[in-house]
């Protein structure tokens, strides 16, 4: 009984280190053949030699960005390609192999790999990353063609196989831009990228390519080695708006068992922005990994920003693979500011009319010198937060309001609608159609009236009305053609 306990013990070992340099530690799913090693799958020949896909990985190619739908194109094993070359070096990372791309001119390609990865967890976040060498031309080249070449991965939560899909989520797109006094510095690159699994299948890939410019045969050339697919660290962002123009952001990750913290990232744009502007981001030929847990953003008062952090994860041992995890975003949006609207009677749209803060209520201009509404009669006006008396002036003869009192929080946005009356108006010589805590020239069959000096429309206060009555206003008009009558009423308590 004790040898075969102890033989039972030996078999559960060895399949546990079969399987957690595949997924990573406490990862679930297996990504086959991550070493892209042999037995290499042949596909077509070339001057003889196999032109072949390490198993379990599948080659793609986008034909868009290639030319001639891939005719120049091959994909080789590291040691084929190393003997094809009469070279007696053969790159790779780890093993013995490594899988090559290559163009056999000067033409542009966009390639690379694929693997689907199941039995994996849905609602579970995962990161894949995969070790990437580009050259572009020689390594003694002196001319520095940056840019030409691209390489990067990428995941598809949905398991789809289609590499120009929407559903992909792509790392960035690190260019070959390095280079040494001796000539073009060449290296590894880890590029990574994390995704929540929706479905039980995910699909990784790797993808580099050129834009053709070069002049020498075989000058094009891409390995890829060391993939790694696991669990990926979590990150939870908080972002809080300070004042209108600043915002605190943090983060801080979750790691996974096995690895250790290796670098944070963050970054933010405005909500109407496509670019994101980087606060810190982990570069991966740095020796200095980010790892400050937040920030203070600057902010425009009133415009709304997203903001994006993620955290990557080192294994402990092993080849210390980094993974990166999600990104996790939140919306952050600077106040002190009113975002508003002017109008006629009518309800439509006037514009030319300028917007200040008057000294009424809050004994100050609050630091904004005004703003004119434009042709769909929007306006912006920067005040800082507080309670404020907003006026409306305009040189085409419609008559402003009272001034309204608006309350403008230090971390939002206020919205106000002022509404002109036209040039003929029987109201505004007395100013009854305002309700000033006065019924003026009204005649009534209500109660005693009541008025409120919080949540009118415009002035000072508003009628407020709880009883059956009529309000009744007699004047004599000339001249008028079409006359309208118009007027704001809000309903409460049903």
């Amino acid at each position: 009984m004790k040898t075969q306990k102890t033989i039972l013990m030996i078999g559960l070992a060895l399949a546990a280190s079969l399987i957690l340099p595949a997924i990573g530690a406490g990862g679930a799913g297996i990504l086959q053949n991550a070493g892209l090693e042999a037995p290499f799958a042949t596909y077509d020949t070339y001057n003889g030699w196999p032109l072949q896909v390490a198993e379990h990985w599948e080659k793609f190619i986008v034909n868009d960005n290639t030319y001639n739908d891939g005719s120049r194109l091959r994909f080789f094993s590291a040691l084929d390609w190393a003997a094809f070359n009469g070279s007696p070096v053969v790159e790779h990372v780890e093993g013995s192999q490594a899988q090559v791309w290559w163009s056999s001119s000067t033409k542009e390609f966009d390639a690379g790999v694929y693997q689907q990865i199941t039995g994996l967890t849905p609602g579970e976040v995962y990161g894949f990353s995969a070790g990437v060498l580009q050259v572009f031309e020689t390594t003694n080249r002196t001319d520095p063609a940056t840019g030409v070449m691209t390489r990067r991965v990428g995941l598809d939560p949905t398991g789809g196989t289609d590499p120009t899909a929407a559903t992909v989520l792509w790392g960035p797109a690190e260019q070959h831009a390095t280079f040494s006094s001796g000539g073009k510095k060449y290296t590894w690159f880890w590029p990574s990228v994390g995704a929540q699994a929706i479905s039980s299948t995910m699909t990784v890939f790797v993808r580099a390519g050129s834009n053709g410019s070069g002049s020498t045969p075989h000058s094009d050339q891409v390995w890829a080695d060391a993939a790694f697919f696991g669990l990926a660290p979590t990150t939870t962002l908080t972002a809080t708006a300070l004042s209108p123009t600043q915002a605190q952001l943090t983060w801080q990750g979750a790691l996974r068992p096995g690895f250790h913290l290796f670098a944070y990232e963050a970054r933010y744009k405005k909500i109407t922005a496509a670019a994101w502007t980087d606060l810190q981001i982990f570069d991966v030929l740095s020796d200095a990994p980010p790892i400050a847990t937040g920030a203070t953003l600057t902010l425009e008062a009133g415009a709304e920003y997203l903001v994006r952090a993620r955290t990557w994860q080192e294994q402990d041992a092993g080849l210390n693979y980094e993974i990166a995890g999600p990104w996790v975003e939140q919306r952050v949006g600077g106040g002190g500011l009113i975002d508003g609207l002017t109008l006629t009677n009518r309800e439509a749209p006037l514009s030319n009319v300028t917007v200040r803060v008057a000294d009424i209520f809050s004994g100050s201009m609050g630091g904004a010198s005004g703003a004119v509404s434009g042709a769909d009669g929007r306006f912006s006006l920067n005040t800082g937060p507080g309670a404020f008396g907003i006026t409306a002036t305009t040189t085409v003869n419609w008559t402003a309001p009272q001034p309204v009192r608006v309350t403008v929080p230090a971390t939002a946005t206020a919205g106000l609608t002022i509404t002109l009356r036209p040039p003929d108006d029987i109201f505004a010589p007395t100013g009854d159609g305002d309700f000033e805590n006065t019924l003026g020239h009204w005649q009534r069959t209500l109660g005693s009236p009541r008025f409120i000096s919080a949540g009118q429309r415009s002035g000072q206060a508003g009628l407020c009305i709880s009883q059956t009555g009529r309000l009744t206003y007699t004047a004599i008009v000339t001249g008028m053609y079409r006359p309208v009558l118009s007027f704001w009423v809000r309903v409460e308590n049903g």
